[in-house]
């Protein structure tokens, strides 16, 4: 009967989680596969559990093994910006 309880707990955390991610007005990178709230890696740059990816010139995308995930300094202006570059082995 205990395992029970955490099984519907964890199952009832999930979901709720889910319902949050879909209403939440300001989190705006919702993975289309899975529903789940996409994290953050680099600014620009935000990844799902299940593969999906999301770039912010590139839009969605699916990870394959030979990505990686970079910062470049580039120059702009008189300023120096690390911007999320990916690169393939």
């Amino acid at each position: 009967m205990r395992r029970e309880r955490k099984k519907d707990i964890i199952e009832r955390k999930y979901w709720l989680e889910r319902i949050d991610a879909v209403e939440n007005k300001n989190n705006k990178r919702i993975c289309p596969n899975c529903g789940r709230k996409m994290k953050q890696q680099f600014i620009g740059l935000k990844h799902c559990k299940c593969g999906m990816s999301w770039k912010k010139d590139i839009g969605y995308f699916e990870r394959t093994g030979d990505m990686v995930f970079a910062l470049e300094r580039r120059k702009c202006g008189k300023k120096w910006k690390q911007v999320p570059v990916i690169r393939y082995k």
